[in-house]
């Protein structure tokens, strides 16, 4: 149906979207016993001591895999009050009815499996990788509608959710940058 969604319904749906992820990450994580991960710091450290050697195992080349401790070390990804966290909205798991003269309104949110507590920015790598697709309209009316101003979306909130996607659960850079969308695939 996407193809099929004007460029205004797209507009509409993004910030439809940036509205949905904010009454989200509104909503208190639940207590849940044993719930992964336990401690957000711990989590982000273990990703980033893992994230060379994933990267490599996924086929990202070694001239790009050998520049992410560097570029983490120059970008601190922005650490906050815990938020729930769904991890990997999709286009897949994004519900849309179709109104009157072909408007559409985004009408549900699926598969929280993966959901966990965390930063919020965390939750935007999935968005700008598996709706947004590459269209930074979509992403910065998305964002706007979260809440974010336009003087926030310049090189440092970039260069915080590329640092972010590099640490995802799901980070999967060499296919993120020559993904083939022929068929649905998970982040991972």
């Amino acid at each position: 149906m996407w193809d099929q969604v004007s460029t205004g319904e797209r507009d509409r749906l993004a910030d439809q979207l940036g509205k949905t992820i904010a009454a989200l990450h509104q909503v208190p994580p639940p207590a849940i016993r044993d719930w992964w991960p336990g401690n957000w710091s711990a989590f982000v450290a273990r990703q980033r001591a893992q994230c060379f050697s994933q990267q490599r195992a996924l086929g990202l080349p070694e001239l790009w895999a050998d520049q992410l401790a560097g570029f983490l070390d120059e970008v601190a990804p922005s650490s906050g009050p815990a938020a729930l966290l769904h991890t990997e909205i999709m286009r897949q798991h994004l519900l849309a009815a179709e109104g009157p003269a072909g408007t559409w309104r985004l009408s549900g949110l699926i598969d929280f499996e993966p959901a966990m507590r965390g930063e919020r920015e965390y939750e935007f790598v999935a968005v700008g990788v598996f709706v947004a697709e590459g269209d930074a309209r979509f992403l910065t009316r998305t964002l706007t509608a979260y809440g974010y101003r336009r003087d926030q979306l310049g090189v440092d909130l970039r260069r915080r959710l590329l640092a972010w996607g590099i640490l995802h659960r799901y980070s999967h850079l060499r296919w993120w940058i020559h993904p083939d969308r022929s068929h649905s695939r998970r982040a991972g």
